[in-house]
């Protein structure tokens, strides 16, 4: 007995030791580790407090960004405001109104590294619940001087911004809209469900936007390479654009640009009207049962203008020079303004040159007249 007793007691010693050596990692090294390698919210503070129709909720949190290359927003039901600082991190406040009986389904605020994205989110807790509504509004601010990856995404609620700037820039919302005074970034895209896209001034390289059942309202667009727009019953109103190309579509919708310096522009739109100004460059314009209006200010390279059911006018400088050829099932051609050499003509269709010919005037209606006059 006395002999098992002497083995076993250092075995047991030996044990003990493990075990606090593994509690006090478990209560103080996590946190260096966490703090180490940049894993940890700064501060978070929570408060929901009980109404009348159910809940105010009212939660802070801090993220830090150091490490990280991309910024992710994410929220439901919810408004967003992104705000800028001059700090290395991520502040977020979530506050606003819940309709519910049970403590249990009100939102709340996440904030987390996912490798090295930094995350803020508004998680709705899976609990079946009726008669539920919420009034929330998302405060997001991020570094001022951010030159990396940026994602905010809302689902019924808009996206609002003095100014945003990033590498790749995407912005989504569903049932709501989107409004920033300006944003600059490599590749910018926007995209609504059911909403408007409002914005000031854009800077990059490329540039896409996407909106269904919504307007795409911009006053200055400068991008180095292309812009790509696609819009379902929404309509364009955009002041000046700077690309190299520029495509614009449309279905049920007007596209409306009042000054285009462009390279190549292409427009396309169903149920919709074309309305444009270009400084130079070569346009391939489209309408179904929609009118094409295009003005040109010092000189073109080549136009070709498809309406079925709609007309074409065509405003050019006076000195222009140009191949012409104009092709109409059911309208009237005028060409008064330039002397044209015909070299084919019938009533429904006419062809000749201008001076050298230099640049190309092509024109195709059906049910639409077609007017070239000078400036």
């Amino acid at each position: 007995m006395d002999s098992r007793g002497v083995n076993v007691l250092p075995m047991i010693g030996f044990i003990i030791l493990i075990l606090v050596l593994f509690t006090g990692f478990m209560l103080f090294g996590k946190d260096d580790y966490n703090m180490e390698h940049n894993t940890y919210i700064q501060e978070k503070k929570t408060s929901i407090s009980e109404n009348f129709v159910g809940y105010t909720v009212d939660e802070n949190g801090e993220l830090s960004t150091q490490g990280c290359d991309k910024i992710s927003v994410n929220a439901a039901a919810t408004g967003i405001n992104i705000y800028t600082h001059n700090q290395d991190s991520v502040k977020a406040r979530l506050y606003g109104e819940v309709n519910t009986s049970n403590k249990d389904a009100v939102p709340y605020l996440e904030l987390e590294e996912d490798g090295q994205t930094a995350v803020i989110r508004v998680k709705y807790p899976q609990v079946v619940q009726h008669n539920f509504s919420a009034d929330l509004t998302l405060d997001v601010t991020i570094p001022e001087a951010w030159l990396n990856k940026l994602d905010i995404v809302t689902v019924s609620g808009d996206i609002s911004a003095p100014d945003l700037s990033g590498t790749d820039i995407y912005l989504k919302s569903s049932s709501g809209n989107i409004k920033i005074h300006g944003i600059t970034g490599r590749s910018i895209k926007t995209e609504t469900i059911s909403g408007k896209t409002e914005i000031g001034v854009l800077n990059g390289e490329s540039g896409f936007f996407k909106s269904s059942s919504g307007d795409i309202i911009i006053d200055k667009a400068v991008f180095s390479d292309n812009i790509d727009a696609n819009t379902i019953s929404g309509k364009y109103r955009i002041d000046r654009i700077e690309c190299t190309e520029a495509d614009f579509r449309s279905s049920s919708g007007d596209i409306v640009i009042k000054d285009i310096f462009s390279e190549s522009f292409k427009s396309e739109t169903i149920s919709g009207k074309i309305t444009l100004k270009m400084k130079n460059g070569s346009a391939e314009l489209k309408t179904t049962s929609g009118n094409i209006s295009a003005e040109f200010e010092e000189s073109f390279d080549r136009i070709k203008a498809i309406s079925i059911s709609g007309d074409v006018s065509l405003t050019l400088p006076h000195d222009s020079q140009f191949n012409l050829d104009v092709k109409t099932v059911s309208g009237d051609i005028k060409c008064n303004d330039f002397p044209v050499n015909i070299s084919s003509s019938n009533g429904r269709q006419l062809a000749g040159k201008v001076g050298n010919g230099s640049g190309e005037v092509r024109i195709n209606t059906t049910s639409g007249n077609v007017t070239v006059r000078n400036q």
